[in-house]
């Protein structure tokens, strides 16, 4: 880590905070505003906020009546927003952007002192840009508040380490008191307590590091941490003599953190770190614990709370001053450590070797740091910058490893550390001057970088929901198999790890040294240092002089050649990272995220049908959608029973309503069998995977969505592949299941001849039929999706749920196809007899298999029973019906 003087002329204080702002305060409200609040991941914040203001219930948040443990100062935040702007989302998210805003804006304030403005702008841009703090700055379920409070605590208390003894002014102490105090607010006590933790350890690398300022007593740290110990385990055997107390885990919970961070004081008392706090701060970490004890058992006192023992500490701790758990399942350490690669995508890939660096800085006893430019700071301000740089991350990690382990909390206020660890590293070029005199270790931190990136976008294509990471943790997304981030990740992805390629292995350099000396017959490096000795004034003592360097560059590569390589110098591949880091937040931002909360709001179904009926005059209704307390976009909307739905479509008025997905099956079928003629429920809106907006009428315009209303087939079809045989006595007849399902026929399309729901386009249908006319098999390459339609005629009703099963055979290969019709949203079990029923199936054919002549065959089963197919001429023995074959090839 390079600590020489920082240049102040070499980046515009002003500019630099206006870019900041203008992240913070136009970019991040406009992607505020693009998606709904997620249910119920948002909208418990919301409906909390809503129920608080009515109640006048300031300290004490309830949603449906129930105590509901949320952070107090964010639900304030989120109340204020909707007095303000009537339920806008953008308003209520408003509170998180500040935060985080001002939290890079402190950072930047912070980090310009020791490394100058041109870096810590780019370490602030980093933090900002981080894919979780920007989800926490743009959500309410990220508790952006936290995140924006405790990277301004950093800043602030970095600013005071790095400032000397004599120049600490009072009120920035006091306003690291105040952020102390909103953080309890925000987190609890682990606010708190995590802070503290963080001078605590810069106290203690300072004494090991040996800081002259530094001076504490042998005796007084033995001290110190024996009665830590002692503390601690007289504190954990109490716990497990009181196991069957309520109260002792929560005493413990604060407690133990406590004592440690009381040694932990005590040992590090007179080191610049500790001393950075000053009076004001450390009254306040006494204070604040104490005072809010103070608040709850005077509200709640008496009977019921304060009086009661322990009641009031348990309060401070089960209330918003502590946060709650918010996983519901156990958090593993792949878990947080996947979670940590997309959080701060791209800087991941920079953060771990940055982290290394803050730690291990290349100071020793011959290299000694030079002053600072300003006389205010310390001599090793640079150096306890760095080191508060990696503390940060480490101490975040240890403390939410074990909270996540024990109590399942789920916010990383790390993240940041990594951003800011991979900027300075990057943007420090005395650093990569050394590097480059090994370009081994370079290369392999190139290939390093460029496997990570790799890995990580494969990951994230793979699993697109594991973006939004700790946000919604509980599991119960489940995004449809066809959504994708489309070209936009892979172009991210190939875009940075091209840049780092460019930069660690000097690929511009190696291609423009061998375009030259191959193709354009260029000198030589032993004629170009020929040609420096005719130049007047070459060199400025050991180095050459980089101005005519760049004039013996730019006359032998060309401006091209002049432009690429500045890719390669450290200071100008920075800001080209930075712009990367900052595309793929605004693609993350106003399209990525979008996307994602189709499926995560109720927001679009309802603005599809204000669009559908402006004047509000046709109903909405919702179905299986619970009570509409429990929904902050239902509230108000009058849940209906299946009975007056079944007598609302019999009628010819038009209304609307809003169910679970996974009940279109059982709905469809209720209404179909309930009334003459039969008829579907039109689904208008199937964005979300997880609610569909659905009305008794489609409208002018308006296009079918319903997969089941595709399904079924008005009149007898007529498949280009008839599946007819000859019983015993020499009849035709269609192979039946049971005698419950008959099959008419089937059809096989590559993918470009049908629509989304499956339905072949007539110029298909007519090239099947030629085909098979000619005698002559469909075929499909390796790699390449098969479409089977299966068609049906539902001869008697189909009492349980049954999948279909196709073996595409070939001697040694089988291409195996197990599927529950129209993709489990029309099971058989809601097959309504005299329905004529058609099955859509896409197959891979996956690149192993073999080539040749397939033969597929299919039939019906549940568990290990199949349906009895008749009649035997039907079927194989197997009670597999023949559906005749295809061809495979490798070309």
């Amino acid at each position: 880590m390079s600590t020489e003087t920082p240049d102040r002329d070499a980046f515009s204080t002003p500019l630099a905070l206006a870019l900041l702002l203008a992240l913070g305060l136009v970019v991040l409200p406009l992607a505020q505003a693009r998606f709904g609040l997620w249910e119920p991941w948002e909208t418990t914040w919301a409906e909390i906020a809503r129920a608080m203001r009515e109640s006048g219930e300031w300290f004490n948040p309830q949603l449906g009546g129930r105590a509901a443990p949320r952070s107090l100062l964010t639900i304030w935040l989120i109340g204020l927003g909707q007095a303000l702007g009537g339920g806008a989302e953008w308003l209520m998210r408003f509170p998180m952007g500040l935060a985080v805003t001002g939290g890079g804006v402190a950072l930047f304030a912070w980090l310009r002192e020791p490394f100058g403005d041109r870096r810590g702008f780019i370490a602030a841009l980093a933090a900002m840009t981080c894919p979780q703090i920007v989800l926490s700055a743009t959500t309410l379920a990220g508790n952006g508040v936290f995140v924006g409070l405790f990277m301004a605590i950093v800043a602030v208390y970095g600013l005071l380490v790095g400032r000397a003894a004599d120049n600490r002014p009072v009120w920035l102490q006091a306003l690291l008191a105040a952020l102390l105090g909103l953080a309890v607010l925000s987190w609890g006590l682990w606010g708190l307590f995590l802070p503290l933790a963080l001078a605590v350890a810069l106290g203690l690398t300072q004494l090991a590091e040996g800081d002259p300022e530094a001076e504490t007593p042998r005796g007084v740290l033995i001290g110190a941490t024996a009665g830590a110990l002692a503390l601690t385990a007289g504190l954990l055997g109490w716990g497990a003599w009181q196991e069957w107390n309520p109260k002792a885990s929560q005493i413990l919970m604060g407690s133990v953190p406590g004592a440690l961070l009381l040694a932990g004081v005590v040992a590090t008392h007179r080191t610049p770190a500790m001393k950075a706090l000053g009076k004001v701060g450390a009254g306040l970490c006494l204070a604040l614990p104490l005072g809010a004890a103070a608040l709850m058992a005077s509200m709640y006192g008496g009977d019921a709370g304060g009086a009661q023992g322990f009641a009031a500490f348990e309060l401070l701790l089960e209330n918003h001053l502590a946060t709650s758990n918010a996983l519901p399942r156990h958090v593993t350490f792949d878990f947080w450590v996947r979670q940590v690669g997309f959080a701060a995508f791209p800087w991941v890939l920079l953060g771990p070797f940055g982290l290394i660096l803050m730690v291990r800085p290349d100071e020793g006893a011959n290299n000694p740091p030079m002053p600072p430019a300003d006389a205010s700071l310390r001599p090793l301000a640079p150096l306890d910058s760095g080191r508060l740089v990696a503390l940060w991350f480490i101490v975040s990690a240890l403390v939410i490893g074990v909270l996540g382990t024990l109590h399942e909390r789920y916010l990383f206020p790390g993240i940041g550390a990594l951003g800011v660890a991979g900027a300075l590293m990057l943007t420090d070029d005395a650093l990569w001057q050394r590097l480059r005199s090994r370009p081994l270790r370079v290369r392999v931190m190139g290939f390093a970088m460029v496997l990570m990136a790799l890995f990580l976008c494969k990951d994230l294509d793979r699993y697109p929901k594991e973006l939004l990471g700790p946000l919604l943790t509980d599991g119960s997304l489940e995004l449809p198999e066809s959504f994708s981030y489309g070209a936009s990740l892979k172009v991210m992805r190939y875009a940075i790890m091209g840049a780092i390629a460019v930069f660690t292995f000097s690929v511009a350099s190696t291609a423009i040294r061998w375009y030259r000396r191959l193709i354009k017959k260029q000198p030589t490096e032993a004629q170009l240092a020929q040609a420096r000795e005719h130049l007047p004034s070459p060199t400025t003592g050991d180095e050459p002089n980089p101005i005519i360097e760049a004039d013996i560059r730019a006359h032998t590569e060309g401006h091209l050649g002049t432009g690429l390589r500045l890719l390669e110098v450290p200071s100008r591949f920075a800001l080209l990272f930075a712009v990367l880091a900052l595309a793929f937040t605004v693609l993350m931002g106003f399209h990525w995220v979008p996307k994602l909360s189709n499926h995560l709001t109720l927001k679009g179904l309802i603005d599809t049908y204000q669009e559908r009926d402006p004047g509000g005059e046709q109903p909405l209704y919702t179905y299986q959608m619970g009570t509409p307390n429990t929904s902050y976009y239902l509230s108000g909307y009058e849940p209906i029973t299946l009975t007056k739905l079944k007598s609302q479509f019999k009628d010819e008025s038009r209304f609307f309503m809003i169910f679970p997905r996974d009940r279109l099956g059982s709905l469809n079928y209720e209404i179909r069998r309930s009334g003459k003629p039969r008829r579907n429920v039109h689904v208008i809106d199937d964005s979300s995977s997880r609610f569909l907006l659905a009305s008794n009428i489609l409208g002018e315009g308006e296009t079918e969505m319903s997969p089941i209303a595709h399904a079924i087939v008005d009149g007898k079809p007529k498949p280009a592949i008839s599946t007819i045989f000859k019983d015993a006595k020499g009849v035709r007849q269609y192979p039946q299941f049971d005698g419950r399902v008959q099959m008419i026929g089937v059809e096989v399309y590559h993918t470009d001849e049908v629509d989304r729901w499956g339905n072949p386009t007539p110029e298909a249908q007519a090239r099947l039929q030629a085909l098979l006319k000619e005698g002559k098999l469909p075929s499909f390459r390796l790699g390449e999706v098969m479409v089977m339609r299966y068609y049906f005629k539902v001869l008697k009703r189909v009492s349980s749920s049954y999948q279909i099963f196709l073996h595409v055979d070939y001697p040694g290969n089988r291409i195996n196809g197990d599927h529950h019709p129209v993709d489990g949203t029309f099971t058989t079990n809601h097959w309504i007899p005299g329905d004529y029923v058609v099955d859509t199936q896409r197959l891979l054919v996956d690149h192993g298999s073999n080539v040749g002549r397939y033969t597929m065959y299919m039939g019906f089963f549940l568990g290990s029973r199949r349906m009895k197919v008749t009649p035997r001429s039907a079927h194989d023995g197997q009670n597999r019906v023949n559906l005749g074959q295809v061809e495979i090839t490798r070309f």
